[in-house]
């Protein structure tokens, strides 16, 4: 059996340091991550988050059950319905799409946040008409992480529109509600809620 040179051990050394170095780095970021708690005294609509999302351009969203509030690490802008033409004050679901419009989906239906315009636009369906969704409501909407499609959910179908090649393609459903949908690269996961009566 050959004895081990000085080049192969130098070559092990060398592969091996590099691990010790990653972890020590690891292990310093791991001990400056700081927490800091949020909430109303600070600026916070509501202390109940239902959703958080942060944009392209860096604000936090934070979606509440009375009101919307979007953070810049320093200040809070609050929106609510009265004041800034949401649907609703209950946020559940905030996505950005491939422009930089900023979705907000609330118990009464979702509003569209314009940075151009800084206003909400709550007619949601001339939008997605022009993708060739026509559905009256619309229960669910997401972007993938990878903004390569939008999908809409309407109780009754599936769509899901690719911005890029500007194409829509339509899923039927089964006659169940479903409570949550998730969209990957491949697979469309669904959560039924099924009645519990017995024939």
């Amino acid at each position: 059996m050959n004895k081990p040179t000085f080049l192969s051990i130098c070559i092990l050394v060398l592969c091996i340091n590099p691990i010790f170095i990653s972890t020590r780095l690891q292990a310093n970021v791991i001990e400056q991550v700081m927490f800091r708690q949020i909430t109303t005294s600070e600026g916070l609509s509501n202390n109940n988050i239902n959703c958080l999302y942060r944009d392209s351009r860096g604000f936090l969203w934070i979606g509440t059950n009375s009101g919307l509030n979007r953070y810049d690490s320093y200040n809070f802008q609050q929106y609510y319905q009265d004041t800034d033409n949401l649907p609703d004050n209950r946020i559940n679901n905030i996505f950005e799409d491939w422009d930089g419009n900023i979705w907000i989906g609330t118990e009464q239906g979702y509003a569209i946040y314009d940075y151009q315009t800084g206003k909400f636009d709550p007619n949601c369906k001339d939008r997605i008409h022009n993708f060739n969704i026509f559905c009256d409501t619309i229960f669910m909407a997401r972007m993938n992480r990878e903004m390569k499609y939008l999908w809409v959910y309407d109780d009754h179908k599936i769509y899901l529109y690719y911005p890029q090649q500007k194409m829509t393609k339509i899923y039927p459903l089964m006659d169940s509600t479903i409570s949550d949908l998730f969209v990957t690269g491949k697979y469309l996961y669904s959560i039924l809620l099924l009645s519990d009566k017995i024939d």
